[in-house]
């Protein structure tokens, strides 16, 4: 559930491209991005919003690739097929909520638990879906998650950054 509302994405400015991503160090996809040092637990507790989502979806049967780049500022999000616009907020006693944004008003989502595990860059979320979310940064400002489904069929990365509000 959490990761519908983080994640989901219409694919919107869609360009073909077999390999516009690289490899990063964890094997993970990633554009030429370098990433900051992930910090301390106590970086990740606050209220986060989200500043844009890229990513693909990667047709495996015929190598067809739609890549969507979106952008809160500058896109209108009730145009596009997104999950609401949202803030997820990480609390010491690793539970969590998502908000919404709806008709001009910050609403409560869902409430949620997750653990944060430094070393191996991780958020796992437990939820009716238990995701997991790679961290690709985490400092005091910034926050950059990744996720990649995949199926017999499809493969879906996504990418979303964030930006600390409290």
């Amino acid at each position: 559930m959490l990761m519908v509302a983080i994640m989901s994405a219409a694919f919107v400015s869609c360009n073909k491209d077999d390999d516009d991503n690289k490899k990063n160090e964890g094997g993970k996809e990633s554009g030429n991005e370098s990433y900051e040092p992930v910090a301390e637990k106590s970086d990740l507790i606050g209220l986060w919003e989200i500043t844009a989502i890229e990513g693909y979806a990667l047709d495996k049967e015929t190598g067809d690739k739609e890549t969507f780049s979106i952008n809160p500022k500058t896109d209108k999000w009730d145009e596009v097929d997104v999950a609401d616009y949202v803030r997820i907020e990480f609390k010491s006693d690793n539970t969590g909520a998502t908000y919404e944004y709806n008709d001009g008003n910050w609403v409560f989502d869902s409430n949620w638990k997750y653990t944060y595990d430094k070393d191996k860059k991780l958020i796992s979320v437990e939820s009716p879906d238990d995701e997991d979310m790679t961290v690709l940064s985490l400092t005091a400002s910034t926050l950059v998650i990744e996720t990649i489904e995949e199926d017999e069929d499809w493969k879906d990365y996504f990418k979303a950054i964030y930006k600390k509000i409290i």
